[in-house]
This record gives C-alpha cells, sequence and structure tokens, in this order.
C-alpha cells in the first residue's frame, strides 16, 4: 500500500533533517532523509530513511528503513551509459570521527546494499539490515563493526616498464614568442600487472633514431619533476593515477604537462625514455 505524499507520518510525528531528492535513469521519484523516531525505550534516534515513488510523487512506497545514527545523507544517481549506469548512491556518516559510508542499489532503488568501510588499521566496518524478529529497536541496528584481520600488505618491488608503456600524447600548444610547447602526456599500462606510485618517466637520451642525429636540436625542460633541463630529467606521474592510485592492465592514466623550451622549432630530436613503478611480487 503506498502513502499519499502529504502523509509520510514518520516525517510529520518527530521531524526529520538532510532531505535529498533525485530522480533514477528510469524516472522514479527519490526521497531519502533523516527521520527522528523512537525506539522500544522511548528514546529518539535519527534514522536514514529512503522512499520511491514511480508516479512523480503523488504516492510514496513505504519506506526503506537504512539504520539509526547517520548524518549529512547525500544521494547521487549514475545517469551516464557506463557500466553501472542507472546505480543509485546513498551516501552518510556515522561513528564518533564521521567514518563515510555508502549504500548502493542497481534495481532502481527497492534494495540497497550493505555499506562498508574500512579505517586506517585495516579494521573492516560493515553495516546490514537487521531481519531478526522481534527487531531490536534499541540502537544496534545502527552500525555494527566486525574487527577483521589487518590483511598482509604484498611486497612491492620498483620496476622499469619502458617496453610495455605506451605512451599518449594530447595536442599540445605552443607559445612563438618563447617558443616553450606544452604537451600533455599520459601512459597506457600495456602489462599484465597493476602499476602502483611512485611512477616516474625518464629522460635517457635525446637523438633521432637510435643514434645521435639531431641532437644539437633537443629541447629544454622545463618542469621536470627533479628540476633538470636535459637528460636525467623526470617526471612524476603518481598523481596522474588518481584517487586509487593504481593503473589497472589496459588503463590510461590522466595527464601529465611537459613543458619544454625548443631549440629550433623546425627541426627537434626525439626523446627517448625510459619508466620505472613499482608492481606487487
Amino acid at each position: 500500500m503506498r502513502e499519499p505524499a502529504s502523509s509520510l507520518a514518520e516525517q510529520t510525528e518527530l521531524g526529520g533533517a538532510d532531505p535529498q531528492v533525485a530522480f533514477s535513469a528510469r524516472g522514479t521519484a527519490l526521497f531519502a532523509a533523516l527521520v527522528f523516531v523512537r525506539d522500544a525505550r522511548g528514546g529518539t534516534h535519527a534514522a536514514l530513511h529512503f522512499h520511491r515513488s514511480e508516479d512523480g510523487g503523488l504516492t510514496w512506497a513505504p519506506a526503506a528503513d537504512l539504520g539509526y545514527s547517520y548524518d549529512h545523507d547525500q544521494m547521487v544517481v549514475d545517469q551516464t551509459v557506463g557500466t553501472h549506469a542507472g546505480r543509485i548512491y546513498v551516501g552518510a556518516v556515522y561513528g564518533s570521527v564521521d567514518t563515510v559510508g555508502v549504500f548502493r542499489s542497481d534495481d532502481d532503488a527497492r534494495q540497497f546494499q550493505p555499506a562498508l568501510a574500512v579505517n586506517k588499521d585495516g579494521v573492516l566496518g560493515i553495516t546490514w539490515f537487521d531481519t531478526r524478529k522481534p527487531a531490536l529497536n534499541d540502537g544496534s541496528k545502527a552500525v555494527d563493526r566486525t574487527a577483521a584481520k589487518k590483511p598482509s600488505q604484498p611486497t612491492r618491488i620498483e620496476t622499469e616498464l619502458s617496453e610495455r608503456i605506451e605512451f599518449i600524447f594530447d595536442p599540445a600548444s605552443y607559445d612563438m614568442a618563447t617558443r616553450e610547447v606544452a604537451l600533455p602526456v599520459r601512459i597506457r599500462n600495456s602489462t599484465k600487472q597493476t602499476i602502483l606510485p611512485p611512477v616516474r618517466v625518464e629522460v635517457v637520451e635525446f637523438g633521432s633514431g637510435k643514434g645521435n642525429v639531431d641532437r644539437e636540436f633537443a629541447p629544454q625542460v622545463l618542469n621536470a619533476s627533479n628540476g633538470k633541463a636535459g637528460v636525467g630529467a623526470w617526471f612524476d606521474f603518481s598523481p596522474a593515477l588518481g584517487t586509487r592510485q593504481r593503473l589497472e592492465p589496459g588503463d590510461v592514466s590522466g595527464p601529465i604537462v611537459w613543458r619544454m623550451r625548443l631549440a629550433e622549432p623546425t627541426r627537434t630530436s626525439d626523446l627517448h625514455l625510459r619508466v620505472f613503478t613499482q608492481v606487487e611480487q
């Protein structure tokens, strides 16, 4: 049975906060909010409730109770056509140190998957729906966290992957007055291993072909990470790995802009490069 939009009782009895509204990729109206509810002992808690409406908000399905003791809920819908198109995310903070948890739904908000979080000590936090009968309405439903054994860290080693890294050059810009070129460079991981930071691309030689042809026309490197202007200059590609700080096989990094001053704009020598990175053993 669906409720009229004006009679969401839990919103009117004790009040609510942090409302979030969105539409799913299928056009379903979505509403999430913190709602003040009473437990079996008469105590008041802020519960995270989620509603959905298939008729544009005229009527609403009963609330999905995502648990107690959350705050600052946020909602977003993947409206792209990518791998997770239509996925609905609801995030909120919980705990004494404001840990961030995320729920997700892949069936138009009919069901939500549990939220997971791992703290700096490797403790895994899990939130789930308490389906025991009778339900425990004493606050234990909010966040149950299980201390998982801290996983052992795999060994990382530095290795050279120069022959298995593909360079991708975005359109460059050139200042004729200063003879300076700005060249955005990306790397593609053509190996079967995950690339981990630090990642450095080093200039080891100037000269066309395999010899030293046109070496005298070598450009001056202006913004190398180590400050060098010629052979030995290197660029740190770690920031180009994004927030996950890893580059999976087949993935392409973000761009790192190389700035160079050309000795002769119409005749420039090649750059010979080496790539050093970390991989897991």
